[in-house]
């Protein structure tokens, strides 16, 4: 079994571009202010909530009261699980901040997914930046374009040219693409016809 060649050089691949360390310190913004929550967290000693689903035509257990379609109970909270979840979040928060800066995407990739399925649904944000690098990863080796658009346009071409029995590479399909959307339109003229003004008529006192 041949082993798939990359299209995009493997520095591309394997760093990130402007936007994606954008999007990236974008995120390391939201880790750190959710580190300072955890830490007003740690300072009143916040109570943690506890949630479970609801089972149909049954009343919440004892010391669960119902809340929409769930079950919520207050337990007192810890100052030590205040402190872990604080020093989580910011050892995740600066793994991020520094891989963004060395531009890797795969250190990115692994400290989002990490502090993104350790808060659940508080962490979606970091899920979605780790799975889109992913995604974006995987688009930079296959096509040589990591956007949406750019990769479907090339996709489309390669398909075309498969199904007129022509087997043409990621590159020479994206030049294809290139030429077609860089061709001019042909300009619509004017009719050469002339119309003559028609005269105003002024009303008479």
């Amino acid at each position: 079994m041949s082993k798939r060649v990359s299209v995009a050089p493997r520095e591309a691949v394997i760093g990130v571009d402007p936007l994606e360390r954008k999007i990236t310190l974008f995120g390391v913004g939201i880790a750190f202010v959710m580190s300072l929550g955890s830490v007003y967290g740690w300072v009143k000693n916040s109570p943690n909530l506890l949630t479970v689903k609801k089972v149909a035509h049954e009343a919440c257990k004892v010391g669960y009261h119902q809340v929409a379609s769930l079950c919520e109970k207050s337990v007192p909270g810890s100052r030590a699980d205040w402190a872990i979840q604080f020093g989580y979040i910011f050892v995740c928060a600066v793994l991020m901040l520094i891989f963004a800066l060395r531009r890797s995407r795969t250190g990115i990739i692994f400290s989002s997914l990490m502090l993104g399925l350790k808060l659940g649904m508080a962490g979606i944000v970091f899920l979605y930046v780790g799975v889109w690098l992913l995604i974006r990863a995987y688009r930079l080796q296959k096509y040589g374009d990591p956007s949406l658009f750019g990769s479907s346009r090339i996709q489309r071409e390669m398909s075309q040219a498969r199904r007129a029995g022509k087997a043409i590479t990621a590159t020479e399909a994206a030049e294809k693409a290139k030429v077609e959307v860089n061709t001019a339109r042909p300009v619509v003229r004017e009719s050469s016809r002339y119309t003559p003004k028609r005269k105003s008529q002024r009303r008479r006192k």
